[in-house]
């Protein structure tokens, strides 16, 4: 990866250099995909395919001149800056372009260049705003990061405030974990040394790390771990379910397959089978919306962290149970 960010490992594993395939050859490649596997969809699996617009565009131009009518997107997080050039965003859409997934990560200009993160508050905002107006059938997901160990609350709660009145179909949020061998890992290391009343990390916190070990979270100035992992599930409950834009502007057949999506993954999600039956309903797929709340039901009938955040967040229960569920 070219870039810089100082929270990301991925410079260190792969070098600064990108090697470019041939156009031709991705052509030939997509084309046999579909003619030969009925492919409809394909995903770049490269985080940076989108950097080299020269390049890019020649393969979309491909696309469009073969009329190989299939959707494609870039996986991971695309760069905001990619998509400014309006007509760069035409050709792409144009060629199949279907889905964004734009690496917004913060709310705050000082923060993104704190992390040296190449993308600024008003560029998400004029981005945002282009698709909506020129692509309103478009799928526009963002992605952010909270917790950076500088932050202090009200800077993670302005980029949760951000996502929300962004109206994005789905909003992804990340909590930050501190990768050894990264530039905000060494700052932090040296911050703890120089200032002894910050927590000190785990003896092991620099000899021994695994993804999921909690030695990679840290604390801030006036939050702490277990704050952030609640605010960031809170806003996750709500902007993406409680209030999806989707179920608002109409788009009822998106945000179903969102939410199946979910309970694909997720099986006991209460709050993805009660916004599903909704969904459903509103559609008119009766049965489905009937399966839907009896699958919340059955979960709700027991003390779980469902039946704890329908209280916090003061949800009612979604359909025909709602009496019994309530009383139980």
């Amino acid at each position: 990866c070219p870039y810089a960010c100082k929270f990301c490992t991925a410079k260190n594993f792969w070098g600064r250099r990108i090697r470019y395939r041939d156009a031709i050859s991705v052509l030939d490649e997509m084309q046999e995909l579909k003619e030969r596997y009925g492919a409809t969809v394909v995903v770049i699996n490269d985080d940076n395919y989108l950097l080299n617009k020269a390049k890019v565009s020649e393969i979309m131009k491909g696309m469009v001149e073969r009329k190989l009518n299939i959707k494609w997107y870039a996986g991971g997080g695309t760069a905001v800056r990619a998509f400014l050039d309006e007509g760069f965003l035409d050709l792409a859409v144009n060629s199949g372009y279907c889905c964004f997934n734009l690496a917004i990560e913060s709310s705050s200009d000082e923060t993104l260049k704190r992390v040296v993160k190449p993308v600024r508050v008003d560029e998400v905002r004029k981005l945002v705003k282009m698709i909506r107006s020129k692509y309103p059938q478009l799928w526009v997901c963002g992605y952010f990061i909270i917790g950076f160990p500088f932050e202090l609350k009200q800077d993670i709660l302005n980029t949760l405030e951000f996502s929300r009145e962004l109206e994005l179909d789905w909003c992804s949020y990340s909590v930050f974990k501190l990768f050894p061998n990264t530039e905000l890992y060494d700052e932090y290391i040296n911050q703890v040394n120089a200032d002894q009343r910050l927590t000190t990390p785990d003896p092991s916190f620099e000899t021994h790390y695994e993804y999921s070990s909690d030695i990679l979270n840290v604390n801030g100035a006036d939050w702490d771990k277990a704050w952030l992992f609640k605010i960031q599930y809170r806003y996750n409950l709500v902007v993406n379910f409680l209030e999806n834009r989707n179920i608002r502007y109409g788009y009822l057949e998106q945000v179903l397959r969102d939410f199946q999506y979910v309970i694909s993954i997720s099986p006991r999600h209460a709050i993805a089978y009660r916004q599903a039956a909704l969904v459903a309903g509103k559609l008119g797929y009766i049965g489905l919306a009937k399966e839907y709340e009896q699958r919340e039901y059955d979960i709700m009938t027991v003390s779980n962290e469902f039946t704890e955040w329908y209280k916090q967040l003061k949800v009612p229960f979604s359909g025909q149970h709602s009496n019994n569920v309530e009383a139980a």
